[in-house]
């Protein structure tokens, strides 16, 4: 009896990146659902991380329809090119 071989495994990059910092997120509160925006901070972060993923091959962007996910994806997403 011989062993099945496998089909290969698809070789694609997943990221996972959080959202940027909100004013709960300083404050040490949970925000669970409540749908907090993000602060400047939270922004500038959202503008660097841009910078980093450019670097990467990103074709899709999946974010959460909370504001501070949502808007960390859409700034993230601005010079990608990407789907959001």
């Amino acid at each position: 009896m011989t062993t099945p071989i496998a089909p290969p495994i698809p070789q694609n990059n997943f990221y996972f990146l959080r959202h940027g910092q909100t004013n709960w997120n300083v404050e040490g509160r949970f925000q669970g659902h409540t749908d907090i925006p993000l602060n400047d901070t939270g922004l500038s972060q959202g503008a660097r991380r841009r910078g980093i993923l450019a670097r990467c091959p990103v074709d899709l962007i999946i974010a959460s329809p909370l504001m501070r996910a949502r808007k960390t994806a859409e700034i993230v997403a601005e010079d990608l090119g990407s789907r959001c």
